[in-house]
């Protein structure tokens, strides 16, 4: 027996966010700092979407298809 299933895709974000220090928790929830995707050079939203591909087959334990072994 065989049942497709249909899958939904990652939101894809807006922004990315700016790793700051860690606050006091005195201090109150934080917002953290964003920058939108579109003042991101070309080259920093590559590297961020190839880190994220390697990660998910990573984590997956599979092999990424778009490399040859």
């Amino acid at each position: 027996m065989k049942i497709e299933l249909e899958l939904i895709p990652w939101t894809t974000p807006n922004f990315v966010r700016i790793k700051t220090p860690i606050s006091l928790k005195q201090d109150g929830p934080q917002e953290t700092p964003a920058i939108p995707l579109s003042e991101i050079h070309a080259e920093v939203l590559g590297e961020m979407c190839d880190h994220f591909r390697a990660e998910i087959f990573n984590k997956a334990n599979k092999n990424d298809p778009r490399i040859l072994r």
